[in-house]
């Protein structure tokens, strides 16, 4: 929910906004696979969003009225003692801290991680 209207996403990968009377288009959130996930700031000013094929990388995105929808990339896990890293696939959920500070991104494939990320 961002005010009175509505950010919703489809299986086809699609975002779109519903004001009450109409639905726009916003374009694709993903390259790939339906939006799985999305949350908003407090505020309502801004939507975080996680979307993706199981069988290739998701993707994180966000929308807001100023910026528009934009495409922030994909997740990765790179742990500091250990060599290599790793691509979370399947992203699943996402969630912003009540105070908007943070973002917080899982994944449902095997490695079944929650990334926590600044905003």
């Amino acid at each position: 929910q961002m005010g009175e209207k509505t950010v919703f996403g489809t299986k086809d990968g699609m975002l779109a906004v519903w004001d009450g009377k109409k639905v726009y288009s916003l374009g694709p959130a993903a390259y790939n696979g339906p939006v799985r996930d999305l949350t908003a700031m407090p505020d309502g000013n801004k939507v975080y969003g996680v979307a993706g094929h199981d069988d290739d990388l998701g993707i994180v995105f966000s929308y807001s009225e100023e910026e528009g929808l934009r495409w922030m990339g994909h997740v990765m896990y790179a742990p500091p003692s250990e060599e290599g890293a790793f691509n979370l696939t399947t992203l699943s959920a996402c969630a912003v801290s009540p105070d908007g500070k943070c973002l917080a991104v899982a994944n449902c494939d095997r490695l079944g991680q929650i990334l926590y990320y600044a905003l």
